[in-house]
């Protein structure tokens, strides 16, 4: 950031700056010490890898291969951010073409397994992969710190019930495979048709909030379900999915990252965000100080779920400025049939804003 400053490249220095910020205020949203789902961990990538993109340019390559099934498993959090580091310092960073970094993830069983390659050199020939787990005083390889630290993490949260491993990726590059018991803090985010009609008649609404299927939480949850939602609906659930997509989309919005946008959004929708951030000047900044959030309810229409959210709080909407109210409803939609998530169609603002 300095260097293209000192050049005077105000735009590439602001949109760096811009995607600084957005990665550690995503970092401070998880404790250290907790656990996240996969799909929040390839997130924070996401997040790391736009900062990197800017330095890297074309040279660095990346590719997400996350299975349905794998996303809602829980990992501990940051777990893979020093892997991606190291590939990028030790595979992109040499080669004069740049490398592919592959982050993927899949059920084995009971058992979740996330693998971080890249089709860089890979190790010395002759090298014995455990020894870069050995640290001492007079070694600064932070790659072999960042290797035991992980190490370390792992065996301290799930003793021998566990898989840490380094070392070549076939076909040439580096390799760190990590196996974990599946854990995962609410259903899977969708389902194939098979398992849809075998568990409910009803569609299956996973992606943006979760699934229209999930079972609720507790019994006492269905005396104050919202008009439209079915008794058995974990309302709970889909609240905190919510709560965690917004932040999420507020981030994406901050650093103008078009993919997120894309995905989460209706094609009307995203063509308004899109041309606002193309014609934005300077840095956006959005922190979430206080985040409250209300399924309101859920009712169909020409072939689609159509679901309100209200959300309501505190943002500070500049590094400088007070923390403001606010009080909006999010619009989300989805088709009846398939398993196509939910998108963002609309915000409405409640006219208390200030």
């Amino acid at each position: 950031i300095s260097t293209l400053v000192l050049l005077k490249q105000t735009e590439p220095a602001n949109a760096m700056l811009s995607r600084l910020s957005s990665f550690l205020r995503y970092t401070l949203i998880n404790e250290p010490t907790g656990r996240v789902t996969v799909a929040q961990e390839v997130e924070t990538l996401k997040l790391y890898l736009d900062i990197e993109r800017m330095r890297f340019e074309e040279r660095l390559g990346t590719e997400f291969r996350i299975d349905d099934d794998a996303a809602p498993a829980l990992m501990p959090s940051l777990l893979l951010q020093p892997l991606v580091e190291n590939a990028i310092k030790y595979g992109v960073s040499p080669l004069e073409e740049g490398a592919t970094i592959t982050i993927a993830a899949q059920l084995v069983g009971p058992v979740l397994r996330v693998t971080v390659s890249d089709t860089g050199p890979g190790l010395q020939p002759g090298t014995d992969p455990s020894t870069l787990f050995g640290v001492t005083s007079s070694q600064s390889d932070s790659t072999r710190v960042g290797l035991a630290n992980i190490r370390d993490r792992l065996a301290q949260a799930y003793g021998e019930n566990q898989r840490f491993e380094i070392g070549e990726r076939p076909g040439g590059g580096f390799q760190v495979v990590i196996e974990l018991p599946f854990e995962a803090r609410e259903a899977p985010l969708s389902q194939s048709a098979s398992q849809q009609s075998a568990a409910q008649p009803t569609a299956s609404a996973g992606g943006l909030f979760g699934s229209m299927n999930q079972p609720a939480a507790a019994s006492g949850q269905q005396a104050s379900q919202p008009w439209g939602v079915p008794a058995d609906f974990d309302v709970a659930g889909f609240v905190e999915n919510a709560k965690h997509y917004f932040r999420r989309l507020q981030l994406a919005n901050d650093a103008g990252n078009l993919d997120d946008l894309r995905e989460f959004t209706t094609p009307q929708l995203f063509a308004e965000f899109a041309a606002e951030i193309r014609t934005r000047q300077g840095e956006n900044y959005t922190e979430v100080v206080r985040l409250d959030a209300e399924l309101l309810g859920i009712e169909t229409q020409d072939g689609e779920y159509l679901a309100s959210v209200r959300f309501s709080g505190l943002i500070r909407e500049g590094r400088n400025m007070p923390p403001q109210t606010f009080d909006e409803v999010w619009n989300l939609s989805k088709p009846l049939q398939g398993s196509v998530g939910w998108v963002l169609s609309g915000i409405q603002q409640m006219g208390n804003n200030h």
